[in-house]
């Protein structure tokens, strides 16, 4: 999926990852090719959900350290938007357990910049310093 990213994509790559982790609003100011990062985020309705931050959430863990797990949880339903943050330079990958959430999605979908299905019982890779941002539920 790297190639649907700008190199100049790159150079805020590990700002953007730290500020989604940290639910930190971004302004939508861009240029070509992280522009579509914005809309995608709002079509999501995150301020409808709560902010659950991985140094307190215990609810959606994996079994990679560097890679970090933030997620936004709407009442009522089970849908939640997962934020997996990269914390080392090289690409990682990691096993989601959803143990203790209450229920185990099997696919969740990559919000941006790829748009695909993501198999949830196969392990999850970030690039260095990346991240990705998957949808579960309905």
């Amino acid at each position: 999926s790297s190639d649907l990213i700008p190199d100049r994509f790159n150079a805020s790559r590990a700002m953007i990852t730290m500020c989604l982790l940290h639910d930190i609003p971004i302004s939508g100011g861009g240029y070509p090719g992280i522009e579509g990062l914005w809309p995608a985020m709002d079509a999501l309705n995150l301020d409808k959900a709560v902010f659950m931050p991985y140094y307190e959430q215990k609810e959606i863990t994996g079994s990679e350290p560097d890679i970090r797990i933030s997620y936004y949880k709407f009442a009522g339903n089970d849908k939640a938007v997962l934020i997996l943050a990269n914390l080392a330079k090289t690409p990682k990958t990691t096993v989601l357990d959803f143990g203790k959430f209450g229920f185990r999605p099997a696919v969740a979908r990559d919000v941006w910049p790829a748009t695909g299905k993501v198999e949830l019982a196969k392990p999850v890779s970030v690039d260095g310093y990346g991240f990705r941002i998957l949808s579960i539920g309905k």
